[in-house]
Formats: structure tokens, C-alpha cells, sequence
């Protein structure tokens, strides 16, 4: 959760700092938050709400929103390692509670602030809310500076069950984080999405409104300076407290994502034509657990390979 900075400089912050949030037509005008300017296919609906997050007269990184279910479908983003301490106070979008507006900074919600089409602190703070936590789709701890602060905003959040956002999601966070700054260093750039699949009837909030997702998924493409992919990996947990994070092939998740058959989904639209990041095999059906789990999968697997290329090669 966002915690609250002192005073002074919070006050600063307000007079220093001009958060934006751009409601768009579509996600190309902050296109440098995709992989080769690309939005994934077949996702968007047009009841949903493209969101060009941007601060300081940039943009950080690019948000598809629900404004029904009132939470964002995915969020997408360059991973910049950043060393994030403070957070800054949770925020609202004008603009996806009244398209007329033309307000396009985020606002610090207050009670009484007239917010629609979004959740609020009353939503979390309500009885249907105790076991749920606001959960980062584009992580605070994968930006910096400016675009750290930018992810604190309730159109970058899901209800999260505690110990989902807590442990399970959180440790998910900072192995990606690790596979990124170990293996997509400068010159080389990590694009990321994150997206919340939502459920059909788990809802929190005084009206019960804001949806409760069926599971979480992120996938990465690393690209060299030639903007060709060279790494990607895929990934998806259950939403439940004791829940395991699964890394999965990239067509195995857009399948999951995929509602309708006639219009499958592409997360890579580009075409991110890497090597998969991980043991990925035919021997796992390309399913494998993160944490301890997952490594003695990984030793299992690479043993059975090495004896498979031994007696039949």
C-alpha cells in the first residue's frame, strides 16, 4: 500500500509536481510503452478506456481500463530499476469519471470527491473489502523517479487478497525484476504488461462494483538496440491466498486471454521472436512454478533431457 510522505513534502510534491493521466482515443500516442509501438491484439473492447499515463510532461507508461468493472485490464511499461523508498498518495482519473473534463491531472482523492467509474478508499475500506489489499498492476518497484510515482493511481490497481499482493504477487515482482536487470541490460530494452483477467462474480466496494480478478498475468520481450526480441517469458497465478506463480509459454497465456476464438490474442502484436526465458518443455507442457518449486522442476527436467539425448540420440 501507498504510505503517506511528511507533510512538507507532500506540499512541495503538489506545487512541484503535475500528474497527468491522459484519457486517448488510442494507446499509439504512448506507444514507446510497447514493443516495436505495437498494442496487443484483440484485448481492448470499446467499452474500455485507454489511459496515456503522464507526468511531468511524459509518459510513463500506458493503461487499458474497465471502467465498468471499474479496474484496468493491463497496464504496459519499459522496467526501469529504480530504488524507490517513499510512496506518494493514492490518486484518481477525472477524465474516467467524466469524459467531458478537461482536467487531466490525477487528483488526490478526498470523500466526497464525486469519483465514478473507479474504485475509491471507501470501496477498499468497506466490509467486502477486509481480506483485500490495492494491488499494483504496473509495479512501483519497477520504475523510478517520476514513473514510480505514476503507478499509484487507482487505475493501476486491483483488488488484491492480502497475502496474494503481500507474498505470492510481490515475489513474482522481484523475479522478474531480477531476470530483467540480469539478462535485458542497456542497450537492450525490457517491455512489460501486466493485466488482471477479471472474474464473473467477485466483486468488493460500497456497491459492489469493483471486480475481484480470476488471475493475474505479466509477460515480457527483452529487444536488443536493433529493436529485435531476443528473450521473452510469459507468466500466471490463480488469484488465491496460496496461489503459485506458473511460467508458461507465450501461446499458452494469449489462449488464456483469448475470449473469443474468431479474434485470438496477441500480447506482442510486433512479434517478439525470442528465446523464452526459463526450462520451458514438452516434458512440463510448459508449465513451471517460480521458487524452490520451480528449480527442482528445472534439475528434474534437465536430468530427464540429458538421459532422453543419451539412449535415443
Amino acid at each position: 500500500m501507498c504510505r503517506l510522505l511528511p507533510i512538507v513534502v507532500l506540499l512541495v510534491s503538489l506545487v512541484a509536481l503535475s500528474s497527468d493521466a491522459e484519457v486517448v482515443s488510442s494507446l499509439t500516442t504512448c506507444k514507446s510503452s510497447f514493443y516495436k509501438g505495437q498494442i496487443p491484439k484483440n484485448i481492448a473492447t470499446n467499452n474500455h478506456v485507454r489511459i496515456c499515463q503522464l507526468l511531468n510532461n511524459k509518459y510513463h507508461y500506458a493503461t487499458l481500463f474497465d471502467k465498468e468493472k471499474r479496474v484496468p485490464v493491463y497496464s504496459a511499461y519499459v522496467f526501469k530499476s529504480g530504488h524507490n523508498s517513499e510512496r506518494p498518495l493514492w490518486h484518481y482519473e477525472p477524465q474516467v469519471s467524466d469524459p467531458s473534463s478537461s482536467e487531466k491531472s490525477m487528483l488526490e482523492y478526498k470523500p466526497g470527491s464525486g469519483v465514478k467509474n473507479q474504485a475509491t478508499d471507501e470501496d477498499y475500506q468497506d466490509t467486502t473489502a477486509n481480506n483485500y489489499t490495492k494491488g499494483h498492476v504496473n509495479p512501483f518497484s519497477h520504475n523510478s523517479g517520476d514513473g514510480a510515482t505514476a503507478t499509484c493511481t487507482y487505475t493501476n490497481a486491483v483488488p488484491q487478497l492480502r497475502n496474494f499482493n503481500n507474498v505470492i504477487w510481490s515475489a513474482h515482482e522481484t523475479n522478474l525484476a531480477n531476470i530483467l536487470n540480469g539478462n535485458c541490460r542497456v542497450p537492450n530494452t525490457p517491455y512489460v504488461i501486466v493485466g488482471a483477467y477479471p472474474s464473473t462474480d467477485k466483486f468488493i466496494g460500497v456497491d459492489k462494483k469493483v471486480n475481484v480478478p480470476e488471475f493475474m498475468w505479466s509477460a515480457f520481450c527483452c529487444a536488443d538496440k536493433n529493436n529485435k526480441g531476443i528473450l521473452s517469458g510469459a507468466y500466471w497465478a490463480k488469484h488465491e491466498s496460496n496461489s503459485i506463480v506458473y511460467q508458461i509459454s507465450m501461446s499458452d497465456l494469449e489462449n488464456k486471454l483469448t475470449k473469443d476464438p474468431v479474434k485470438p490474442v496477441t500480447i506482442f502484436e510486433g512479434g517478439c521472436k525470442a528465446q523464452s526465458q526459463g526450462f520451458l518443455s514438452e516434458m512440463t507442457d510448459g508449465w513451471v512454478a517460480e521458487g524452490m518449486f520451480g528449480t527442482l522442476v528445472e534439475c528434474v527436467t534437465s536430468l530427464l533431457k540429458s538421459l532422453w539425448a543419451t539412449w535415443f540420440d
